[in-house]
């Protein structure tokens, strides 16, 4: 009670001074009603592992200070169309409501920043896709299935 965001999560995502021709964009991995996601790596930081064939990676950013070279999903929001739609409260709620949630089951927020006309969001890569999408592919799932991504959740 009365405690803020950044004090009861243990990791908050910083709000970075990065620049979209930073990361290196390797493909869209989606849209959606007023957001854009990139599959994109930092690239400006000199690091010589640096993921320049595009190959896939389980997952990034695993919050070691090191990000360069490491694939994250780059959620890109245009300013207009948030403010346009009314959606700036439901982005700032995503924003904070990603920085508290710390657990191995959901992706985390790893930095966030902007420029004069869109929003960025650096979240941490599962290369094999939403469950929606493995679910919306599928039809249903079988009852072993579910009892296991239930399982996984919790």
């Amino acid at each position: 009670q009365g405690m803020s965001a950044a004090s009861q999560s243990p990791s908050v995502a910083p709000r970075a001074s990065f620049r979209l021709s930073d990361f290196v964009v390797c493909e869209e991995l989606g849209n959606g009603s007023f957001s854009t996601v990139l599959r994109a790596s930092l690239s400006s930081l000199g690091n010589t592992n640096h993921p320049g064939e595009c190959e896939s990676s389980s997952r990034a950013g695993l919050g070691d200070g090191s990000c360069a070279g490491q694939w994250v999903a780059l959620k890109v929001m245009e300013k207009s169309h948030i403010i346009r739609e009314n959606k700036t409260q439901a982005i700032k709620q995503e924003r904070l409501i990603m920085n508290r949630i710390v657990h191995p089951g959901c992706v985390r927020l790893l930095y966030t920043f902007q420029d004069a006309t869109r929003l960025f969001m650096g979240i941490e890569l599962c290369a094999g896709g939403e469950l929606y999408s493995i679910i919306k592919a599928k039809g249903c799932l079988p009852n072993t299935q579910c009892a296991f991504y239930t399982r996984q959740i919790l």
